[in-house]
């Protein structure tokens, strides 16, 4: 209930603002092989194709790829622009041998940990970003910390677990 004197409905004193919260959103890129963080990588506005995916590999994951050993094995999930002829063909021919993963699997994607981790970053500093600038500077400053953090190989050790737990529920999610 509302009480104001006749007159006041729109007088300045009787009207509550209503919040914004100017929340953006994007989508980034990110990846990491063992206790080493790879780039963050901020993905094209809009419906991403195979060709946009492999744009941001051939710019992003190729310097970092070239670090690693030869014995690595790129994975993704079963995303139709990772499984596209278009991506299959690039991974080829850049000789990236990635390792067959089934679709809808996030218990087994230690990743999305890391998005996690980053998402709760954000969330929880003092100054929230305001715009898509500061989203991805916050962004990048968080990653760079999650970087100093290094919890990458508990992550990568939890995988034997990971798996065991998704065959016992019959591929039903698990707690990760």
């Amino acid at each position: 209930m509302v009480r104001r004197l006749q007159g006041e409905r729109f007088h300045p004193h009787c009207i509550a603002p209503s919040f914004k919260s100017g929340r953006q959103s994007v989508m980034m890129w990110g990846c990491f092989q063992g206790s080493k963080m790879g780039p963050l990588a901020l993905c094209p506005a809009g419906k991403m194709n195979a060709t946009d995916y492999c744009n941001i590999l051939e710019k992003h994951l190729l310097p970092f790829w070239e670090t690693l050993d030869d014995t690595a094995i790129f994975m993704e999930d079963g995303a139709p622009i990772h499984t596209a002829k278009y991506s299959k063909n690039w991974r080829q021919n850049h000789g990236i041998f990635s390792m067959k993963w089934p679709a809808q699997s996030p218990d087994l994607n230690p990743i999305e940990n890391i998005w996690q981790q980053l998402k709760t970053a954000i969330e929880k500093r003092k100054q929230r970003p305001r715009n898509k600038e500061e989203l991805l500077k916050a962004l990048q400053e968080e990653w760079e910390n999650l970087k100093k953090k290094n919890c990458l190989e508990k992550l990568v050790k939890s995988m034997p677990k990971r798996i065991r737990e998704v065959i016992k529920s019959n591929g039903m999610p698990i707690n990760y």
